[in-house]
């Protein structure tokens, strides 16, 4: 689910008081408000409504079950509106193939047979278990922590996630029905956005008067700073936060140095 898609859909969860406050809040940010305002308000209520880009609320459990808007949890929501992407397109692609190959075989299964992950590994090669899961290769060593179904809510040994219920399952016919409802989830996982690669950062020379000055990019003191290149012993300035620098005045005896905005040493004054 995209932010936009939430915006104009008509959905419904379940909070507590603090899933309830950042929930407006981030709504409140993205055009999503009360009918009347847009203040933070009934986070003692437990669910909330969204239609629209309008959201609402009601009291009892009863509504809530009968109401037609889609379900989701809050923690699901939480991840959309902040924008935190959490799945690699790689990894949702890798999942989805994964369980379409299971649910393609089970299809040709009798339903009310005993559902069994050995025999399936041995007819096609792989089962719903750890060893074959492209999430569990990749985040089972940190015990889940960031894996996309755990930090969207849908931790896999949890009492009541998908794939605990598949995975309990007694029959094929059972199994298939919660493989399905998995997949889909899988699928509707929003993707990451590829980070670009940082540039490497350029040798800086002094420009004008200065220019047979070369200075350098170091690490230096758990921060990044700059040194005259071909001088060990030579001062070194530190970089402060806002591109300027600090802690000397002047480095070989050049005074007021400075970067610019092409990100090059420059002289002030």
């Amino acid at each position: 689910m995209t932010i936009e898609k939430f915006k104009t859909g008509n959905y419904r969860t379940k909070v507590t008081p603090e899933q309830s406050k950042e929930i407006q809040e981030l709504c409140f940010e993205h055009g999503t408000r009360w009918h009347t305002d847009n203040c933070v308000k009934y986070t003692d209520v437990k669910y909330l409504y969204f239609d629209g880009g309008l959201i609402g609320y009601d009291r009892t459990k009863r509504y809530f079950k009968a109401n037609e808007n889609k379900k989701v949890s809050a923690e699901y929501l939480l991840y959309v509106l902040r924008g935190e992407h959490y799945i690699t397109t790689a990894d949702k692609a890798a999942c989805v193939a994964h369980y379409t190959r299971m649910i393609t075989w089970v299809k040709t299964q009798a339903g009310e047979h005993r559902a069994d992950c050995d025999y399936m590994d041995r007819i096609i090669g792989e089962n719903w278990q750890a060893m074959h899961c492209a999430l569990c290769k990749k985040y089972v060593h940190k015990v889940c922590v960031e894996c996309p179904l755990n930090e969207s809510g849908q931790f896999c040994p949890d009492d009541g996630s998908l794939w605990n219920k598949m995975n309990a399952s007694d029959t094929w016919a059972e199994w298939l029905k919660y493989a399905k409802k998995l997949r889909k989830y899988l699928n509707a996982l929003p993707e990451a956005v590829e980070k670009k690669a940082e540039p490497k950062q350029p040798t800086f020379g002094i420009k004008g008067s200065c220019a047979d000055v070369e200075f350098e990019l170091i690490n230096s003191f758990g921060g990044l700073a700059i040194k005259m290149v071909g001088n060990e012993s030579g001062n070194i300035c530190k970089i402060e936060r806002n591109g300027t620098l600090g802690m000397y005045t002047s480095i070989g005896g050049v005074p007021g140095l400075q970067l610019d905005g092409e990100g090059r040493i420059k002289v002030s004054g």
